[in-house]
């Protein structure tokens, strides 16, 4: 497998690609010139060969677009605007071709086809594992490690799953335990930072589980540390003034990002 330092010089384009006709909502891979997910809003999942820049194939099953996704072990979660999280492997995939264009741009979908050698007529059946379906709002979020998946909905919960037994285990309603944990730190609003949620975005806008720790930020512009065995906030961190998009933390820090144009690392050590 080529090392990136060896081949490219820091900052350099390696590779681009026309993938969608619409909108790209979700994007993961699990290491350089391997496997890359990609989903839009042209109801499409695609799978994609990074070696050779070429798309292998289709994850089809959801009846909506695909707004998050998470590959890992050739194991891949999609989370979907019809309310649903599947879950797929790769490595019992066989591919047919597909019947009929479910995209609702073929036109445009024939002249990417030129441009970019994608392969628009195969599907990668016997992949599908089961499908989650206890959300009523669509799917924004989710992350999974191990047997453990958390999902963040439009329905204002979070949602932590056993994917050895493909049920939900614990249900988190955002608003009721944020508010919990304001009131007992002597403020009666769920809110801190006294926003008010972005009508346009998204609720749970990021999230990401480690062990029993949850991180979640939202449309208030809050991020929300939980505690997964208690299912309870145990920190709330103030800061951004805009929806927050994404998140990444370990056991030091914590990084966010957010529709106000800015990115805030925040010290996890720190009381």
């Amino acid at each position: 497998m080529p090392i990136l330092h060896e081949h490219f010089s820091p900052g350099s384009l390696i590779k681009e690609m026309e993938a969608h006709t619409d909108m790209v909502t979700a994007i993961d891979f699990d290491y350089p010139f391997g496997t890359m997910i990609t989903a839009a809003l042209d109801d499409t999942v695609r799978v994609w060969d990074l070696n050779v820049g070429r798309c292998t194939g289709f994850l089809e099953g959801h009846n909506a677009s695909v707004r998050c996704l998470q590959i890992e072990d050739n194991i891949v979660a999609t989370g979907s605007m019809d309310a649903s999280v599947k879950l797929w492997d790769l490595s019992r995939a066989r591919s047919r071709p597909r019947s009929s264009r479910i995209n609702k741009h073929e036109d445009e979908e024939d002249a990417a086809d030129d441009a970019s050698q994608v392969s628009h007529s195969t599907t990668l059946e016997d992949c599908h594992v089961f499908s989650l379906d206890s959300h009523v709002g669509e799917v924004t979020a989710l992350h999974f490690r191990g047997d453990n998946l958390i999902s963040g909905s439009a329905d204002k919960t979070l949602r932590q799953w056993d994917l050895v037994k493909g049920r939900c285990v614990q249900t988190l309603d955002v608003l009721w335990a944020a508010a919990q944990a304001d009131t007992l730190n002597g403020d009666s609003t769920w809110r801190p930072s006294g926003r008010v949620p972005d009508a346009s975005a998204d609720f749970v806008g990021a999230l990401q589980c480690f062990d029993a720790a949850l991180a979640c930020g939202t449309a208030d512009g809050m991020v929300r540390l939980w505690d997964l065995r208690s299912g309870q906030v145990h920190r709330s961190l103030v800061g951004h003034t805009g929806p927050v998009t994404c998140l990444q933390f370990d056991d030091v820090h914590l990084v966010t990002g957010s529709m106000d144009r800015s990115i805030r690392v925040c010290c996890m050590l720190n009381p």
